[in-house]
């Protein structure tokens, strides 16, 4: 019987481990029964593109997680969603469709995009528009889920092997220490926009696809944010972080702002123009975490809603049993609130960024009710110190009030 191996590769959703990938076999015979009740596409890495494994982790391989999830456009079908059907840690199987995009007049080829974004298009002429992560998230030894940006192109409509080319460059950082780092901040030093709607126009098809010039969209945003709100603990040897990055030049290099749990953060820069490339890693020298910057906030050690002052004690906080936490959304803001119905006693904060991330500063407004040490119908300008565990940790230092609300 023959058999046939698919090679799949999603570098953004990469396991990265010791533990090494497994080549799943796949039975001709029995795709082709498949196939006869639900369409399936294969996804390959292109040769060159393997290559990117080694300078990750030279004993790791990057491979699946199950329910990965892939935009397809073929047909006349424009953004179907389909997902990779093989287990966590397996580098072949197919991707198999999973929910029908809208119908468009049919496209001469077939265009895919990893990851899925109900808001990922694909012209008529090929034209990709996607969107950049602005938050990332810390994985150890590698990117956050969804951070890589990959695309395929096959100018046949029939041929479904789907060969994945990565879009994005990395930068890698090793940090040295003992603070506990909760998020890293990246920014150009002449407003590169980074992060946010870009597009791209592939030429070629299959393994001779190349990919192009990125451009960013007019509303992209001028930074990147890695997340990890629980905290990762630096040592001698130090950290290792990667954050995705679309192509660019960085025409006055970038600078990076660490922040750890306790709100102290440092900012660590390169000055010469560096330009971020598809598939290479461009490593920053090691360097130690000082955390000279910032002040010491007891409260981000906390986890209950509601108002603190500087030095961690509560002005409200959050009791089980009185107090109701209400999040309302009207993209792109959310409003919190603490409602009381016991005591009649009320704190809100309105018009924060959906979309807010460690760093951000932004103007809200809030109002309170029966509670002593608040301020009411007044606007305050916030700074996000932390994101953690669907909570905003935001610190007003004018005041010298800090406040954790919920968010998604």
């Amino acid at each position: 019987m023959k058999r046939i191996i698919y090679l799949i590769m999603l570098m953004a959703a990469s396991v990265l481990g010791t533990v090494s990938c497994r080549e799943k076999e796949i039975d001709a015979d029995e795709l082709a029964s498949l196939s006869k009740d639900i369409q399936i596409f294969y996804a390959s890495i292109d040769g060159a593109e393997d290559e990117t494994k080694t300078f990750l982790n030279e004993s790791s391989h990057l491979c699946w997680n199950h329910n990965d999830a892939v935009s397809v456009f073929t047909g006349n079908k424009s953004n179907s969603k389909y997902l990779f059907s093989g287990e966590n840690g397996e580098r072949s199987g197919a991707i198999l469709f999973n929910v029908a995009g809208s119908t468009v007049s049919s496209y001469s080829k077939n265009y895919a995009v990893y990851p899925y974004s109900s808001e990922n298009t694909v012209s008529s002429t090929g034209l990709f528009t996607v969107s950049y992560p602005r938050e990332q998230n810390y994985v150890v030894g590698s990117f956050g889920r969804g951070a890589n940006i990959m695309a395929a192109l096959n100018d046949s409509p029939s041929d479904h092997n789907l060969r994945f080319k990565n879009v994005c460059g990395y930068i890698k950082l090793n940090i040295k220490g003992s603070a506990t780092i909760t998020a890293i901040r990246i920014t150009g030093n002449s407003n590169e926009k980074i992060s946010g709607k870009m597009t791209f126009q592939p030429s070629g098809s299959g393994s001779d696809m190349v990919v192009g010039s990125v451009s960013m969209l007019s509303d992209a945003t001028k930074e990147i944010v890695l997340n990890y709100g629980e905290g990762i603990t630096l040592d001698a040897t130090g950290k290792d972080f990667y954050i995705a990055v679309p192509p660019v030049t960085f025409s006055s290099g970038f600078t990076v702002s660490i922040y750890d749990n306790t709100g102290k953060y440092m900012e660590k820069s390169k000055s010469s123009a560096i330009s971020i490339t598809s598939n290479l890693i461009q490593p920053m020298t090691s360097f130690d975490y000082t955390g000279n910057l910032g002040t010491v906030l007891p409260f981000l050690q906390d986890t209950s809603f509601g108002a603190y002052n500087a030095d961690g004690t509560a002005i409200y906080e959050y009791t089980l049993g009185k107090d109701q936490p209400v999040v309302s959304f009207l993209s792109p803001f959310f409003d919190f609130r603490l409602l009381n119905t016991v005591e009649s006693k009320l704190m809100a904060i309105e018009g924060i960024p959906d979309d807010a991330v460690p760093g951000d500063e932004f103007t809200s407004r809030i109002f309170s009710y029966a509670i002593s040490g608040l301020s009411s119908h007044t606007n305050i300008n916030l700074k996000v110190m932390r994101k953690w565990d669907h909570r905003l940790y935001l610190y007003d230092e004018s005041s010298s009030k800090c406040y954790i609300v919920k968010t998604r």
